[in-house]
């Protein structure tokens, strides 16, 4: 099974009403909670997000999370097509963070 495959069978139906909610609730200026998302889930329901001219900004708990939600999109849309900021805070680069 591929990805495409993957994505159209998770935007079936049924699915697709769940769908249009999370998209009307991410309008521009609105925020939304996408809460017990088990495994993937949470990043196929991303990928059949339709595209728009402002970015989807998506935070994850923490920086395996990020990566894990990351990586998956990136092979799910297109490496050009997601982006993974690194977290806001400074570490000290003495104990081997950077």
């Amino acid at each position: 099974m591929t990805l495409q495959e993957l994505i159209k069978i998770f935007g079936g139906k049924g699915r697709a009403a769940a769908l249009r909610r999370l998209t009307a609730a991410l309008a521009p200026g609105r925020r939304a909670v996408l809460d017990g998302a088990a495994g993937s889930s949470l990043t196929l329901a991303l990928a059949l997000l339709p595209r728009r001219e402002a970015p989807y900004i998506v935070v994850a708990g923490d920086a395996d999370a990020a990566g894990y939600l990351y990586h998956d999109l990136a092979a799910l849309i297109g490496e050009s097509e997601a982006m993974k900021f690194p977290p806001g805070y400074k570490r000290d680069k003495r104990y081997g963070q950077t």
